[in-house]
């Protein structure tokens, strides 16, 4: 039996169209078979609240849809350019990074490191080194969600991935949440 995906509004569908029809072209498009990978539905502020308000700015705090290739260490950053100035530093708080839509033969993820800089000083808030390397594929992918809490007021994130397989690419989104302006340790 056939589920409806949630963002197709039945209620919407053009009354000369029937569901049933509705449903027969959406399978003859293959629609039903392609799985939907898409950008984050679910922010990860709404998904681990805590943070009073967090900064929501997506020019600064999301870089979605990078597009990895070859099995070298690659290196992106949040912001996608420049750094973040007060009062929209961060100390602390949730990054999130998902992995997907793998392309070449046999595409893996084979290690990610994230680090959090002020600039001068550098801390690792994030690592993955699986021993069996994560497939990622149009229906298999990587979703995680990585707390931190550092003792330096980050002005940029920098997350450097490793694919593995034979010619390997795959599509990346990363955002952050966390606490706006300095580490409430420091004095």
């Amino acid at each position: 039996m056939w589920k409806i995906p949630r963002f197709i509004n039945v209620k919407r569908l053009p009354s000369n169209l029937s569901l049933s029809e509705f449903l027969r072209l959406y399978e003859a498009r293959g629609l039903a078979r392609r799985p939907m990978m898409n950008s984050f539905t679910a922010r990860v502020a709404q998904i681990c609240p805590g943070f009073g308000s967090p900064n929501s700015n997506d020019t600064d705090f999301l870089n979605a849809n990078i597009a990895l290739s070859g099995t070298g260490q690659q290196s992106n950053t949040l912001p996608s350019t420049g750094t973040w100035t007060a009062p929209y530093t961060i100390a602390y708080g949730w990054l999130r990074i998902k992995i997907y839509s793998g392309l070449g033969t046999a595409p893996a993820l084979a290690d990610i490191v994230a680090t959090l800089s002020d600039g001068t000083n550098t801390c690792q808030i994030a690592q993955v080194h699986p021993n069996s390397a994560v497939t990622i594929s149009s229906t298999s992918l990587f979703d995680e969600i990585f707390p931190f809490f550092t003792g330096i007021t980050g002005t940029s994130i920098t997350v450097k991935t490793t694919l593995g397989g034979l010619g390997p690419g795959a599509t990346m989104d990363m955002e952050v949440a966390g606490g706006v302006g300095s580490n409430p340790t420091q004095s």
